[in-house]
This record gives C-alpha cells, sequence and structure tokens, in this order.
C-alpha cells in the first residue's frame, strides 16, 4: 500500500488494492507455497499513445523505495507507464529478481551500481527513458544469468575495457541509441549464443574486426545501422547456422555507414539494407545456383557500377528493391522491372 500512496492512477487501475490479502490484488502473484509476493506486473496492457485515454490510463509518480520490502519479488514490469525519478539506489537487495521491466517510462538518474548484483536476472529492459550517465563493469558484475539487454534510447556511455569478459551469454543485445563506440565492442566476442543484436546509432566510427564473423553467422537479427563503421560490408559466405536452416530468415540493417568495395550478396537474408554506404564496383552474388529468399534489398546512394544480376530473379517473394543513386548500366532484368 505504500508503493500505491506514491502514484497517481486517474484510470483507477488498482482499485483492487484493498484489504490485507495482497494475493487477490490485480497485478500482485504470490508464491502458493509461501505466500510470499513473487510478483508485480503493473505494465500498460495496451501501447498506444494515440488513444486520448493514454496518459490518464497510465500510473505516474515515482518508484517508492517501499518496492525493496518485496524481497522474495522474482518480476517485477512497470513498462509503459509514466514512472519518473531515480530507479532505488539499493535494487540490489531484489536477490530473487529474475525478470526487471522499467521501459517506456519517464525515469531519470544514473543507473544505480547494486543492479549488478541481481545474480539470478535474466531479462533486464530500462529501455526508453531519461537514464543518464556511464554504465561500467560493476553494473554487471554478478550478471551471470542475464539473457537479453535492452539498454537503448537512453543517455548512458558504455564504458567498460576491451579486456572485459562478462559473466553472462547473451541472446538478445540492444544498445541502440547510446553511446558505444568510437570502438567496435571487444566484450561481444566473448558472446557465443547471440541471436539479436541491435547497435544502430551508437557512434562506433571503428572497423568490424575478423572475429565479428562468428556473430554475424549466429545472428537472425542484426542492425548496425546509423554509425561510422569502416571496411567492408560484414557479410559472411561461410555460415554454419545453428538455428532454423539458415537460409532466408536474416535482416541485415546496416545503412548510413561507411562501408567500401565490393559487395557479394549472400543467398540467407530476406532483408538486407545497405542505404548510403561507400560500396563500389559490381554487385555480384554468392551463389548464383541457390535460390535467394530475400523480400527487401536496399542499395540505394552508393557508388555500384556494371549490371543487376540476373539470377535476382530467382528470388520469389520480393516486395522492395532500390538500387537508386548508383552508377548501374545496362537493362533492368524483366523479372524486376
Amino acid at each position: 500500500m505504500k508503493f500505491k500512496g506514491n502514484l497517481t492512477d486517474e484510470a483507477n487501475r488498482l482499485s483492487s488494492w484493498v484489504g490485507k490479502d495482497c494475493c487477490t490484488w490485480k497485478g500482485v502473484g504470490c508464491s502458493d507455497k509461501t505466500g510470499h509476493v513473487v510478483k508485480l506486473d503493473l505494465h500498460y496492457p495496451i501501447f498506444d499513445d494515440h488513444d486520448p485515454n493514454f496518459q490518464m490510463n497510465q500510473l505516474r509518480g515515482q518508484i517508492s523505495p517501499s518496492l525493496l520490502d518485496l524481497n522474495h519479488l522474482n518480476y517485477l514490469d512497470l513498462s509503459m507507464n509514466s514512472f519518473y525519478g531515480p530507479l532505488p539506489s539499493s535494487l540490489g537487495r531484489l536477490s530473487y529478481l529474475r525478470v526487471l521491466y522499467t521501459g517506456d517510462n519517464q525515469l531519470n538518474g544514473s543507473i544505480p551500481i547494486s543492479l549488478g548484483q541481481l545474480s539470478k536476472l535474466e531479462y533486464l529492459d530500462l529501455s526508453n527513458n531519461s537514464f543518464v550517465g556511464t554504465v561500467f563493469e560493476l553494473h554487471f558484475a554478478k550478471l551471470k544469468s542475464l539473457n537479453e539487454l535492452y539498454l537503448h534510447s537512453n543517455s548512458l556511455v558504455l564504458n567498460v575495457t576491451s579486456q572485459w569478459i562478462p559473466p553472462f551469454q547473451l541472446q538478445v543485445i540492444q544498445l541502440s541509441s547510446i553511446t558505444v563506440g568510437p570502438q567496435f565492442p571487444q566484450w561481444l566476442e566473448t558472446q557465443k549464443n547471440v541471436t539479436h543484436l541491435y547497435m544502430s546509432n551508437a557512434s562506433i566510427s571503428d572497423v568490424i574486426p575478423d572475429w565479428f564473423e562468428s556473430i554475424y553467422c549466429g545472428t537472425i537479427y542484426l542492425d548496425l545501422s546509423n554509425n561510422q563503421i569502416k571496411g567492408k560490408v560484414p557479410i559472411s559466405q561461410k555460415c554454419k547456422y545453428r538455428y532454423g536452416n539458415g537460409a532466408g530468415d536474416k535482416e541485415l540493417l546496416l545503412s548510413s555507414n561507411r562501408f567500401e568495395g565490393p559487395l557479394t550478396l549472400p543467398s540467407d537474408f530476406y532483408f538486407l539494407d545497405l542505404f548510403n554506404n561507400l560500396l563500389s564496383g559490381p554487385i555480384t552474388v554468392s551463389d548464383d545456383n541457390a535460390t535467394m529468399r530475400f523480400m527487401y534489398l536496399v542499395l540505394s546512394n552508393n557508388h555500384l557500377t556494371g549490371v543487376i544480376p540476373v539470377s535476382l530473379c530467382k528470388a520469389k517473394d520480393i516486395t522492395l528493391i532500390d538500387f537508386s543513386n548508383n552508377q548501374l548500366l545496362g537493362k533492368i532484368p524483366p523479372c524486376l522491372g
């Protein structure tokens, strides 16, 4: 009830929070064995900022330190509301926490170092807030169980050493619109299970290292757009896939960088965006005999020359192709016309 007392609840979403049996309150979950509160789920259920009642239906207020009294909590979801102010500095006391969602709020201040003590944490989402400051290795010190990390869209700087070996193995990494660069993050080399990597608009101006090939081969979704990354396009023709059959399921967003040199198209993608780079030379295809399954291919605003490969006609589900603002010659293949 102390937690509720700090909040503005115009839509009366917490109207069930009366009486002594908190296990019957909406959004509260208790253990069948112990009766302890183990789950607090207060996320706004429908994210639609065009809804005229959207703001009224959100919970507003600061996160009360009384939240830390729920020391058996393993699931906390406050996302898509209007919580503001800092996270409680002693958040690390919630030692059973496995899931922490605070995304899409107005939280600010620095991220507490104590967060790094949550050794059972599997899912961390602090995205789309107004957090500021630096994220250090200490913020991840004991996060050995972490599987998904979302820090994007904050005013944060990720500052870790090139020798850092994280305690976790991540599957999803979302670091877009925070400062990760200028160097390409060396610690990614230690991550063997990545399927989704988002690092767009991350102030990276480095060359992608050779070891990144293993990350590329494992990803289903790779977004490095809107940086100043240099060198060759990070596309490998040597992948042995860990997930599915590896064919035609890859999304590659590499636009607005400084990738250069010729381009050899792989057959293992359905979305490839290389808009606004420095690519030059002819477009080639890695295997003229392979069936291509791409739907979206964007190569506009480069310096590509030569003719459009006829082998692109083997892609049967084409939705969009954009080769504009290049120096291509010859006729457009009839299948693409």
